[in-house]
Order: C-alpha cells, then sequence, then structure tokens
C-alpha cells in the first residue's frame, strides 16, 4: 500500500538550496519521485535525488511531475488524517511539516 504527497517548496533566500530527501513515521520510505510521459503518452515513474531550490524561487510537487511516494505505508490513509514528513535540505536542514490527507 503506498500514498503520495504533492506541495511546493518555496525558497525565500539568497542561495540555492537542495532537497536531499525526505522521511516520515507512517511509511517504510518516502522517496522523490518524478512521473513523466513518453513519446506514446504512457506515464512512468523515476526516482529523483538533489532537487534544486532556486534562490527567490520555487519548486512545485504536482501530479503528473515531482512528488514524495510513501512506499509501504504502515497503516491505510483515510481524508482527514495527518501525516508527519520531514524534508532533509542541503542548507536549510531538516524541517518538519504535517500533512493532512485529502481526497484524491
Amino acid at each position: 500500500m503506498n500514498g503520495v504527497i504533492y506541495f511546493r517548496i518555496m525558497n525565500d533566500g539568497d542561495e540555492t538550496d537542495t532537497l536531499l530527501g525526505a522521511e516520515t513515521p507512517s511509511a517504510q520510505a518516502a522517496e522523490v519521485h518524478e512521473s513523466m510521459a513518453d513519446d506514446n503518452g504512457v506515464m512512468s515513474m523515476k526516482p529523483r535525488e538533489n532537487i534544486e531550490i532556486p534562490a527567490g524561487g520555487e519548486v512545485e510537487f504536482k501530479p503528473g511531475g515531482l512528488h514524495i511516494m510513501l512506499v509501504d505505508l504502515k497503516q491505510p490513509l483515510a481524508v482527514g488524517d495527518e501525516v508527519t514528513l520531514t524534508l532533509r535540505f542541503e542548507k536549510a536542514g531538516e524541517i518538519v511539516q504535517t500533512v493532512k490527507v485529502r481526497e484524491p
């Protein structure tokens, strides 16, 4: 059983920062993935590392693009549940967020 998290990272700083990884106690792993379509429109996913967030810029994690894949959830998630997500950055360090489960 897997899940997915979408969000936006905004970098208000003067330097580019890099997302190095993520983790959550709600799943065995939290992996940064990117969805993409090939020339025939067939969707696939691949793991991504080191997502750069430019100074004064933002990166959006959204359907059909970047996302955090929650691999092997420890229990089913229901709408309204909350998941703790820790994002690990090269410069900003660890940032802990609470993510609310919404309708797909």
